[in-house]
């Protein structure tokens, strides 16, 4: 069977024997197919698990939106579901589990500025996504995240790395 997705976040086989509709909230940007299952990944921040038979939903992964944002692919790597983000991330691991975030990146729009710790083995980052990361430079993974009101033009830490100061693209720090 040949599955389909539509932008109203219905799931239906080409045969239209069958039809999930709002299956997702939104439009369903991923879909991948393993051992009888269908997984979807929509607009709703959400991976749902169906049965290739009926089509019935087995279960539900919902993921944090405002840490994450949508989903936007997916795949498998072995037993391990691999999900894409809106926010430029790729969570892993077991269906059901909670997801460890491999890889993390700032979300719509371009990076910025960026800094480095004078003291410490770190970096900011900000972005058109109004979002500030403080990277750790030896994982490369965030230490802090924290969002700001505007997007992100700059940023500089104060001599003794004590302060962030970001500078926004309205010109408020």
């Amino acid at each position: 069977a040949v599955v389909s997705t539509q932008s109203t976040g219905s799931l239906s086989d080409r045969k239209i024997v069958k039809a999930v509709n709002g299956a997702h909230q939104g439009t369903i940007y991923s879909l991948a197919i393993k051992d009888n299952e269908i997984f979807t990944g929509g607009q709703d921040c959400k991976v749902k698990r169906f049965s290739d038979t009926d089509m019935a939903e087995l279960d539900c992964w919902a993921l944090d939106g405002d840490k994450h944002g949508r989903v936007k692919a997916i795949t498998f790597v072995g037993d391990k579901l691999a999900v894409g983000t809106y926010n430029n991330g790729i969570l892993y691991g077991l269906f059901g589990d909670e997801p460890e975030q491999i890889l993390y990146g700032h979300g719509a729009g371009d990076l910025w500025g960026g800094a480095d710790h004078p003291l410490e083995n770190s970096f900011a980052t900000v972005g058109q996504d109004k979002v500030v990361y403080i990277w750790d430079a030896t994982s490369h993974t965030p230490k802090h995240v924290f969002s700001v009101e505007k997007p992100g033009q700059a940023c500089a830490f104060s001599p003794c790395g004590s302060v962030l100061a970001v500078a926004t693209t309205t010109g408020e720090w």
